[in-house]
């Protein structure tokens, strides 16, 4: 069995253990692992996720449903995470069979139906994420989910008029832009150790930023100013990068 961790936007091996014959394994070492989202592999490339932050915690599944049977013990971060991923996998089923009805439906009242009832499934995705954030603010998962969280339109406020009398076109973009960046904490490296940052980086850099070597050099000066430590992990990977 090995366990990796993510960083940036691949994965690296960090231990092995061996399993004995009731299915039980320990990875265990002398120094802290630092925080973020690692994955447990198994034989036949199957594996899933687990949120280190804690240290000593213990977890029991079975194979026919790795997230359904999860139990935990002694991991706050881990017991939060895998009721969440139930939720989504729920809404997710319930998705699947809307889209079904939708695709299948012939009368435009019952596809306006269907729709708002997939708005609606997202949305509650959504709700839980900030409710969830409000109750745990300190949690490692907490700033995972802030990090998810994009712009909605509704936070934009209404485009300036210009002397012309039009509204600024261009205000939109540049406010979404601006605000790019205020969910995630650039000072916290364990979110280097999650799928999240990498695409977020990626985004922001080539599809906000204009490619031609001042603007990209102009963003990431921006970007590294954010942050405090110029020895952290996020600085070293948003300049190299």
């Amino acid at each position: 069995i090995y366990l990796a961790n993510y960083y940036g936007d691949k994965q690296y091996l960090k231990d092995t253990a061996i399993v004995n014959v009731k299915g039980e394994f320990t990875f265990e070492g002398k120094e802290k692992l630092p925080g973020g989202i690692y994955l447990v592999v198994l034989p036949g490339k199957q594996f899933f996720d687990i949120i280190v932050n804690e240290q000593n915690f213990g977890m029991e599944t079975d194979t026919k449903d790795y997230t359904k049977n999860m139990k935990i013990t002694n991991s706050v971060e881990n017991k939060a995470f895998y009721e969440y991923r139930n939720f989504v996998e729920d809404r997710g089923k319930k998705g699947e069979e809307v889209r079904k009805l939708l695709d299948s439906a012939k009368v435009e009242a019952d596809k306006k139906k269907y729709r708002d009832e997939l708005v609606e499934l997202n949305k509650s995705v959504v709700r839980y994420m900030k409710d969830f954030i409000g109750k745990n603010p300190t949690l490692l998962l907490s700033k995972i989910f802030k990090a998810m969280t994009e712009l909605d339109a509704s936070d934009i406020p209404q485009s300036p008029i210009l002397p012309n009398g039009r509204p600024d076109s261009t205000f939109p973009f540049r406010y979404y832009k601006a605000h790019f960046w205020d969910n995630i904490d650039l000072n916290d490296d364990r979110l280097i150790r999650t799928p999240i940052f990498h695409n977020k980086l990626e985004q922001y850099i080539k599809q906000l930023t204009i490619q031609i070597p001042d603007s990209i050099i102009k963003e990431t000066d921006k970007l590294v100013a954010k942050i405090k430590d110029p020895k952290s992990e996020l600085f070293k990977y948003i300049v190299w990068y």
